[in-house]
């Protein structure tokens, strides 16, 4: 039996990682979706609220179970006796910090092995930090992300509206609007392991479908 992990901070979660989630539970007996826990940052869902809406989500994959994991991933897995990791990839930046990454995993346990699955190009923009921004103007998530998951975002926000709180977003940028052609443009700058990476698409059409970038 091979059983992998698929670890990420799924905050909140996508239909991008359902997509990942749905093909890798295909190729492995048994698939662990595993919710980082980093108490030092601060996000729009608890690790808690994460694992629900996953447990919720994935209720009827049979060989796909969800856990939370506060230390290495690699301790992880060999707790777990899983051999593989299982890796999502949008872009050659995100393919440069996890292959990386996975160099540093194979030296802290040899055993485990990381596989790439390149994102399905309908998912290509589909950051959880650039859907936290664009609810956050009280754009549409809809298509983006599950409709738990879209009421869970709203209700977070307009809590956060409430108090004058954060929404734990790990982009900088901003939503406008080119009303000649229907569309938002969210512009950011994204913050993760591999550095800065400026980012910018649209939001287009009365279907609020993603397309590529402007």
């Amino acid at each position: 039996m091979i059983k992998a992990v698929f670890p990420g901070s799924f905050d909140p979660p996508t239909f991008g990682h359902l997509n990942i989630i749905e093909r890798a539970c295909t190729l492995f007996d048994e698939l662990l979706v595993v919710v980082a826990v980093n108490r030092q940052k601060t996000g729009l869902f608890a690790p808690e609220e994460r694992r629900d809406l996953l447990v919720e989500l994935l209720g009827g994959y049979p060989n796909v179970s969800v856990h939370l994991c506060d230390n290495l991933i690699v301790e992880f897995a060999r707790s777990k006796g899983c051999k593989v990791l299982v890796r999502g990839v949008r872009s050659v930046p995100d393919f440069s910090y996890e292959f990386e990454l996975s160099i540093m995993n194979k030296g802290l346990n040899p055993a485990v092995e990381t596989i790439f699955m390149p994102t399905d190009p309908k998912f290509f923009v589909l950051r959880s930090s650039a859907i936290k921004e664009l609810a956050a103007y009280d754009g549409d998530i809809s298509s983006m992300v599950p409709p738990n998951v879209a009421k869970a975002v709203k209700a977070k926000v307009a809590a956060a509206a409430g108090r004058g709180g954060d929404l734990g977003l790990d982009c900088l940028g901003n939503v406008g609007r080119d009303h000649a052609r229907n569309i938002a443009i969210v512009s950011c700058q994204f913050l993760d392991g591999a550095g800065a990476q400026n980012e910018k698409f649209r939001i287009g059409g009365h279907e609020n479908s993603l397309d590529g970038g402007v």
